[in-house]
């Protein structure tokens, strides 16, 4: 199964069944952390940083991909809405079964409204950094 497909299946599993898994508050501290991560991956997607954007990827990610040029290529070609949303909003992080899961709700430039899920992972030198994301419709909130 691709890797993209599996986060995304188990995203989804996380919120269809919210009874199968107890989801645990994330201290303020690590909401802060994961959120500047995310933030910080943003602002270099925007400015073409390339380099920068995929210095937040997790080890996983940076293997998979090997180089920033490879990952810039897939974000631009099946995630064009995270390189320039027009706003972004964060939900409280989650933590559920060892998986500390983001939400942010991103706007693109046309005004169709999107949902990133995030999940990110705390490295063993403490730093928080992003192992995949999956993006869906947010259609109750889109414009068009």
């Amino acid at each position: 199964m691709h890797p993209t497909l599996h986060r995304w299946l188990l995203t989804l599993c996380l919120a269809a069944a919210p009874w199968a898994v107890a989801a645990q508050a994330v201290p303020a501290p690590d909401a802060r952390a994961v959120r500047e991560v995310i933030e910080a991956q943003l602002q270099a997607l925007a400015a073409d940083d390339a380099v920068r954007a995929f210095s937040y990827a997790s080890p996983t990610i940076r293997s998979q991909f090997g180089d920033a040029a490879t990952f810039m290529a897939m974000v631009r070609s099946g995630y064009p809405m995270v390189l320039r949303p027009a706003a972004t909003a964060f939900f409280q992080p989650e933590a559920a079964d060892g998986v500390l899961l983001q939400v942010v709700q991103l706007r693109d430039r046309n005004g169709r409204a999107w949902l990133a899920t995030y999940e990110v992972q705390r490295q063993p030198d403490g730093r928080w950094r992003i192992n995949g994301c999956a993006v869906q419709a947010d259609h109750d909130k889109s414009s068009t």
